[in-house]
């Protein structure tokens, strides 16, 4: 009986640790701690170890503006501009009114000469709400317009305010009319659908996939494309500029959605 008591005690001992211990190890592993982390060593000038630790948050489930940001942010430091750009864009995607990856970008678009669909204009105005932002204005606006008709027409207790409801049911008609231009614009111009980057220093666009093709145009790091093609090895694509041309699959990444299998570790300029 001594025997199986002092195992059971052993045992039981076990267990409480394992316990203790799991739920720290799980901690230390988390998303925000791989971010914090992430924080501590870009501060110390670690720009490569400080990527791996953003790129291990976002594929543990971590998805901000502010990963994405500072995620692009380590590239810059390493002059890896067109994964720096890239992941500004992803930034911009979360928020389209966070002001520093633009800032960033502005200043890339200086530094290498980086091409993109730079929206102008009304479309630069709408650039900065999301798809999902200018639907809910379209479905808000709708029931509005519906709700105020039908109180004008159908509650006799508001029969004074007649003419303010139906008013307001002609506003929100208005205001229906414009959100769905506004998602036709957006979804026209705007989306990030087949949009890509360019990541590699040395990409260029040929008039043809095969290697001695001629050479449409030099394309910077962080330049942005619409790929109109998929052909496996190569990617037909439309470039800023009304122009088009063939690009090697390995030079550019898609813009959306982003998954841990295009996450790579820095690399400098050659």
């Amino acid at each position: 009986m001594p025997f199986l008591n002092t195992n059971f005690i052993q045992w039981a001992s076990i267990c409480l640790l394992l316990a203790l211990l799991v739920p720290a190890l799980q901690a230390a592993d988390s998303p925000a701690e791989a971010y914090q982390k992430g924080n501590e060593l870009y501060e110390e000038g670690k720009y490569d170890q400080s990527a791996r630790l953003y790129q291990k948050s976002f594929q543990q489930g971590h998805l901000s503006e502010e990963l994405f940001y500072n995620l692009g942010n380590t590239f810059f430091k390493q002059e890896n501009y067109g994964e720096a750009a890239l992941w500004y864009r992803r930034a911009l995607i979360l928020n389209p009114r966070m002001p520093e990856p633009r800032q960033n970008l502005r200043t890339l678009k200086n530094r290498v000469g980086l091409l993109d669909f730079e929206p102008k204009g009304v479309n630069q105005f709408i650039s900065h709400f999301r798809e999902s932002e200018l639907t809910s204005l379209l479905t808000i606006c709708t029931w509005l317009a519906v709700l105020s008709l039908a109180t004008a027409l159908f509650v006799k207790r508001l029969r004074p305010w007649r003419a303010l409801l139906i008013t307001a049911c002609c506003l929100f008609i208005g205001l229906t009319f414009t959100a769905i231009l506004a998602l036709r614009t957006y979804r026209k111009h705007i989306t990030v659908d087949h949009r890509a980057v360019i990541t590699a220093a040395d990409a260029i666009a040929q008039t043809s996939p095969v290697p001695d093709a001629k050479t449409v145009i030099e394309l910077p790091p962080g330049s942005e494309v619409r790929i109109v093609t998929d052909s496996g090895p190569w990617q037909y694509i439309d470039i800023p500029g009304e122009l088009r041309g063939w690009v090697k699959t390995e030079n550019l990444a898609p813009l959306w959605p982003p998954t841990p299998a295009d996450q790579k570790p820095p690399a400098q300029n050659p």
